[in-house]
């Protein structure tokens, strides 16, 4: 899991984690592209899940500690942000969670197709996924798509 801080210029800070290592990015790293692809929706491997534990404990003994006041946690809802999620922040986060497509990865191949909110609401029942479609992904997602989502993305529309 990755962390970065960044100021909105509107006397809020975001910190932006990113997922923890998954299956299909250590066949990306050894070269096996096609076969990280071809996993559709994967969650976090067992050294991901360290990541984001460790993470968690970093962030609690660091940031949070310093006085990062969090509002508010937003989380895609790929299998393996959900888990980065509740690994980092745990299942009942004294913030809100929202669930939302916007800040999911372009669909270049199955391990960035989401799986349907039946499925993904059953393996994870403490998330209200109520505002998704049931098939929320975008299979042939364009660069024009991702820059309309950036825009409703935008953090006026949900940091308040």
């Amino acid at each position: 899991a990755v962390v970065s801080t960044q100021s909105t210029g509107m006397g809020k800070e975001i910190l932006l984690i990113r997922h923890g290592q998954g299956d299909h990015n250590v066949h990306f790293a050894a070269g096996r592209v096609q076969e990280g692809i071809s996993l559709r929706d994967p969650g976090l491997n067992e050294e991901g899940i360290k990541q984001a534990t460790n993470l968690g404990i970093q962030l609690k003994n660091t940031l949070l500690e310093r006085g990062f006041k969090l509002d508010l946690i937003v989380s895609s809802p790929m299998r393996r942000t959900l888990m980065t999620t509740d690994n980092v922040f745990g299942q009942q986060p004294d913030y809100p969670v929202v669930i939302s497509p916007l800040p999911t990865e372009m669909g270049h191949g199955g391990c960035d197709y989401g799986s349907a909110r039946s499925v993904i609401s059953r393996e994870f029942p403490h998330r209200d996924f109520s505002s998704l479609a049931e098939e929320w992904w975008y299979v042939e997602e364009t660069q024009e798509h991702v820059s309309q989502s950036s825009k409703l993305f935008s953090i006026s529309n949900i940091i308040k």
